[in-house]
């Protein structure tokens, strides 16, 4: 071997050894970079965004038909402002007619208790007599009808017992007439049997006078048993009266009782009718801005107690909720 050849074998085996010290060197470096340096590991998975406090959900208690909806998802709202607007499933006109019914109602109150009171005149509210005159003309023709009615039945019995009254008077009397004739028959009687005993009168005539007694003692009979028939009917006039009387003022008091029940109803459906319209448009409770819109058809039916939209209230923050895979779950720390 000459000596370029060795020098030629001496260059290589510095180069093998150069090399040998780099990657000697680079694998060091490498494995101390592993030890301390982090790695960075994406994971990825599926979420939404929720504010991170609770959401108001607007509803509509009786539902109805959408009419128009005035926001948007998105839109930040005030408190108060209009949502959605609703086709009520009351009307006006349903409120009017109503109205007019609590009307007669009161009327018809104001006239049974003057039928119980048994006044002449009737004295309605000022509402009722500018807005519904047709209504108490009505109750006042109603009263005075009914008041001619009851007068006629009690005239007429009274009109009886004053009959049986005059025939009492009548029968008592005859009564007193016959029984004094009676008294001075019966001493006419005694005269005459004494003449007769005496043979200084006619048998004939004794025997008429005894005729006229008898027929006077039966005439009182009859008197005093029609005067206890009359009498009764005279006790049964009055009590037809006072049921006539007592029958009508029970009958309007529980006509007005039915009435007053019924006007209170009428005055809750009311104040539900009333209520019902204000709540045709569905209003911000809180400042805050619009997350979903759950009806949003102009048209479309809300059926009740359905959410229409939910609202994220001012100052909320929103949050991420995401499921990772449970294999990724060691690679996750909190803050990052």
């Amino acid at each position: 071997m000459n000596n370029f050849d060795v020098y030629i074998q001496d260059q290589n085996n510095v180069s093998r050894h150069i090399l040998l010290l780099l990657l000697s060197a680079f694998l060091i470096t490498f494995g101390v970079w592993a030890y301390f340096s982090p790695l960075d590991i994406t994971s990825e998975a599926l979420g939404v965004v929720v504010p991170s406090k609770n959401i108001q959900k607007i509803q509509h208690l009786e539902g109805g038909i959408i009419e128009s909806v005035d926001v948007s998802e998105g839109d930040i709202v005030s408190k108060g402002q209009a949502l959605v607007s609703l086709e009520g499933t009351a009307s006006i006109s349903d409120l009017e007619q109503l109205r007019v019914r609590m009307a007669s109602l009161r009327a018809d109150l104001v006239r049974l208790e003057g039928e119980l009171n048994d006044t002449d005149q009737l004295k309605f509210e000022k509402d009722l007599e500018e807005d519904h005159l047709d209504i108490i003309e009505s109750a006042k023709e109603m009263f005075k009808a009914n008041k001619r009615h009851i007068n006629n039945l009690v005239s007429a019995q009274k009109q009886s017992l004053e009959q049986r009254k005059e025939e009492i008077r009548q029968i008592q009397a005859r009564l007193k007439k016959n029984q004094g004739n009676l008294i001075l028959l019966r001493e006419q009687i005694s005269i005459s049997d004494d003449l007769l005993q005496s043979n200084l009168t006619n048998k004939m005539l004794h025997l008429n006078f005894l005729k006229e007694e008898s027929e006077l003692d039966g005439q009182l009979n009859e008197d005093e048993a029609a005067l206890k028939r009359v009498e009764a009917a005279a006790i049964e006039a009055e009590i037809r009266i006072s049921t006539i009387k007592d029958n009508y003022v029970s009958e309007t008091r529980q006509e007005f009782g039915e009435k007053i029940s019924f006007l209170e109803e009428l005055r809750q459906r009311e104040e539900k009718l009333k209520d019902n319209l204000k709540r045709t448009v569905l209003r911000a409770p809180v400042k805050g801005i619009v997350k979903t819109i759950h009806h949003s058809t102009v048209a479309g039916v809300v059926k009740p107690g359905d959410v229409v939209i939910e609202l994220v209230p001012e100052g909320d923050h929103l949050v991420v909720e995401a499921q990772f895979p449970i294999h990724e779950i060691v690679y996750i720390k909190t803050g990052q």
